[in-house]
């Protein structure tokens, strides 16, 4: 265990930070448990960080953060599972602050994969399940969906073993030294998207899938026509994912029309692929991951505010890209990882029997007031991703079926705040709910809304406070969104 004083964490695009009285490396489950029992002793708040992928103050603390990020090993197969699951080699035993990435290249080795993830893989394995980060796939649950069993540390440095009532341990087989087996469906789908105010968590069973390849292509459409297809279904037909990213802004030089990007994902047979189906769009794959380009970028947009439409509607046609074929995890990271990873957002979720594609319109009208009114401009596309409903309790697509909504921007865009804040006024009128990881500022006004999307918000307060009687885990993120 390293301890380190005087430290000062930041997330990763450096808008929070925080200066714990102590940071700990830890570099095993037994660190974590001397560290929470250090801490408590000291009366000190307790918050496990990782990559920091999150855009807000969720993981600060001015007590003790704890650094779960060497936590990321396969562990060996658990052996007191119950028979259908003992010799299964897709339920994975892992520790929780993996990277996705790490995580996916080991389930490679193995020849499995996930279900489903995000964007991006930077994230590590805890954070980014318990924030709720879901990927695209309208049949297709979020990453939370394929955690079977969780360890968590808790107050007093005790360990728990938590899964669902009907869970993957056999309870007259499990034999783990210091560790309490609960089966319990109110303790799992509590735990699972806790927002790290139960406890640390420090390893997960994942049950995975086989390893399988997808076809991706990208193609460009007015808006007019998508709408049309997600009113009818047809979107959907024969996809295993969908993605569409819309251009805020109509652009005069080609028919006034919003230009749509549609990512279309598809599961196929392992095959024969030639160099071009092997490798994304090149070019955009250089730009997307190039510093200087990102800088120029920005600098375009501040600078040329007027040019704006035009030059994401040039961005959206440089992602066009007619195929891409690969194994899962490489399909379902979507490059221009250094933009993307810079992006500045609020992420809304919409349930999928709503009609969702109003609140894009809507978008659209409180961007070109924006444009009018202050020559402010969104620097980035509105986005559509799709996910399956969730029993987690916390969970934004909890019981629904829902459509998730993004609003991105690139750092350093002039207004962003006024603009993210009336944007998200617009989502959460329109029924929405936010993405527990992103900019959410304006819940604090809308509290009454969490009951109606989380029926069981008291069930999951009053675990909460059962594995935390003092209070160890929570700090001023949680407090301001009464979820204590």
């Amino acid at each position: 265990m390293i301890i380190k004083h005087r430290y000062t964490w930041v997330n990763s695009i450096k808008n929070d930070q925080a200066q714990p009285i102590m940071y700990v490396v830890a570099e095993n489950r037994g660190d974590v448990v001397q560290a929470i029992k250090m801490s408590e002793s000291s009366g000190l708040k307790v918050r496990a960080v990782g990559s920091g992928h999150s855009f807000n103050d969720i993981a600060c603390s001015n007590g003790c953060l704890i650094d779960i990020s060497r936590l990321n090993n396969f562990l060996p197969q658990l052996n007191f599972l119950k028979t259908p699951f003992k010799d299964d080699k897709r339920f994975v035993n892992v520790e929780a602050g993996i990277t996705i990435h790490d995580f996916n290249i080991g389930l490679d080795t193995l020849g499995l994969s996930v279900v489903n993830m995000g964007a991006i893989d930077h994230q590590t394995l805890a954070g980014a399940i318990a924030t709720g980060t879901h990927g695209t796939g309208k049949d297709l649950p979020a990453l939370s969906g394929m955690v079977r069993s969780i360890v968590l540390v808790s107050s007093g440095g005790k360990i728990f073993r938590i899964e669902p009532a009907n869970g993957i341990s056999d309870p007259t087989q499990h034999q783990e030294e210091n560790v309490t087996l609960v089966q319990n469906d109110d303790d799992f789908y509590s735990v699972l998207v806790g927002l790290g105010g139960f406890g640390i968590i420090c390893s997960y069973v994942m049950e995975t899938v086989e390893m399988y390849w997808l076809r991706e292509s990208k193609t460009i459409h007015k808006w007019s026509e998508i709408k049309s297809k997600l009113q009818s279904g047809e979107l959907f037909t024969g996809a295993r994912h969908v993605v569409v990213q819309v251009n805020p802004y109509p652009v005069p030089e080609e028919e006034n029309e919003h230009w749509c990007l549609l990512v279309r994902i598809e599961e196929i047979p392992k095959e024969h692929r030639d160099f071009g189906e092997a490798t994304r769009n090149l070019l955009s794959s250089f730009f997307g991951n190039n510093a200087l380009v990102y800088w120029f970028t920005r600098l375009r947009f501040r600078y040329a505010a007027s040019k704006t439409p035009q030059m994401l509607q040039g961005a959206i046609k440089a992602l066009k890209d007619k195929e891409y074929i690969n194994k899962s995890y490489k399909v379902l990271h979507q490059g221009v990882g250094y933009i993307k990873e810079r992006g500045y957002d609020a992420e809304f979720a919409f349930n999928m029997t709503a009609p969702y594609w109003e609140v894009i319109e809507k978008l659209f009208e409180r961007a070109d007031l924006f444009r009018k009114k202050g020559n402010l401009y969104s620097t980035g596309p509105f986005c559509l991703r799709f996910v399956q409903r969730s029993h987690a309790y916390l969970t934004p697509e909890h019981e629904r079926d829902v459509c998730y909504i993004d609003t991105t921007f690139l750092q350093g865009t002039v207004g962003v705040e006024d603009m993210l804040e009336d944007y998200q006024q617009t989502m959460f009128a329109m029924g929405g709910m936010p993405h527990w990881g992103k900019k959410i500022f304006k819940l604090g006004v809308h509290l009454d809304k969490l009951p109606l999307f989380y029926p069981k918000l008291n069930t999951w307060r009053q675990t909460r406070n059962r594995y935390d009687p003092k209070k160890t885990f929570i700090n001023a993120y949680m407090e301001k969104y009464s979820l204590v």
